[in-house]
């Protein structure tokens, strides 16, 4: 029995790997105006192989060092093929997390196929790489949030926990004092290049702190009864910029606590108002 059951767990690896290929085939040769945004994490990514300035005005790289050297195996391929690989490592990670809160075939499919998740493969966004921390221990969740607090800074807020503060603030130290030094005092470089929250794309542009205080109150709920999922839909709301993709961590949870009808009527309100937003899509559209 032992041995059946090692030769189908073999079997599914091999099966998974077959699948990811294909996916990543499948992302590299997909026609239309897409993958815009893996130019820069690219650039950042081999900036780093090459000992150059990871920080540059005209960069358009505002995340953490270690989000870059994250990208490294992903930018020694050719544009589209790298591209294709994060796009195949977005729906990977949609899919463990669809695991880790129990969701039905059904809701994991709207999940991938949810116009949040659409927004971050197109663009080659690495938000939902951001959004694995929740599958790491807890005290690595400080890490995350510094990684996109647009994505994960709600997660930050759990190391207010006692049980969690010492380990965290211990790993979030060692891990900046690395940066530093690698690095120099990166953050001071991102304050003077990050120049986002007056682009077109940014959600809350003309609208924020508006929704602000939406923000406060889930963070507040998501510390008082130590409820991850509520963290994470704080996140795009506590700060003046987001994009859509942002809000894979409100998507998420959401669909913790949908019915699977409930799901499929917040998908369908969730593509028109991105429509309506967003109309270019349709000709970004890989399909």
């Amino acid at each position: 029995m032992k041995q059946i059951r090692e030769g189908a767990r073999g079997t599914q690896i091999i099966f998974f790997l077959m699948v990811c290929v294909f996916c990543a085939v499948l992302f590299a040769a997909a026609p239309g105006r897409i993958y815009d945004d893996w130019r820069i994490y690219r650039n950042a990514a081999q900036a780093i192989v090459h000992g150059e300035d990871l920080y540059t005005p005209n960069s358009g790289y505002f995340n953490p060092p270690w989000m870059a050297l994250i990208l490294i195996p992903f930018s020694f391929f050719p544009y589209r093929i790298g591209a294709g690989l994060l796009s195949t490592a977005t729906l990977i990670v949609l899919l463990l997390i669809s695991r880790r809160y129990d969701f039905s075939i059904f809701k994991t499919i709207l999940l991938v196929a949810s116009p949040v998740s659409f927004y971050t493969i197109i663009h080659t966004q690495i938000d939902a790489l951001v959004l694995a921390g929740v599958l790491l221990p807890a005290a690595w969740w400080p890490i995350a949030a510094l990684s996109k607090p647009q994505v994960a800074l709600g997660l930050g807020f759990h190391v207010l926990q006692k049980e969690h503060i010492k380990s965290a603030v211990l790993i979030a130290a060692a891990v900046l004092t690395v940066s530093f030094l690698l690095f120099g005092f990166w953050p001071q470089d991102v304050l003077q290049t990050v120049s986002v929250a007056d682009a077109p794309w940014n959600v809350w542009l003309n609208f924020w702190p508006r929704a602000f205080p939406l923000g406060v109150i889930l963070a507040m709920l998501g510390m008082k009864y130590k409820d991850e999922r509520l963290l994470l839909a704080s996140s795009p709301f506590l700060l003046p910029y987001a994009a859509i993709s942002s809000f894979l961590g409100p998507w998420v949870a959401a669909h913790t606590e949908l019915e699977d009808w409930q799901a499929g009527l917040i998908f369908l309100v969730g593509w028109v108002v991105f429509i309506i937003i967003d109309p270019g899509v349709c000709t970004a559209c890989p399909l």
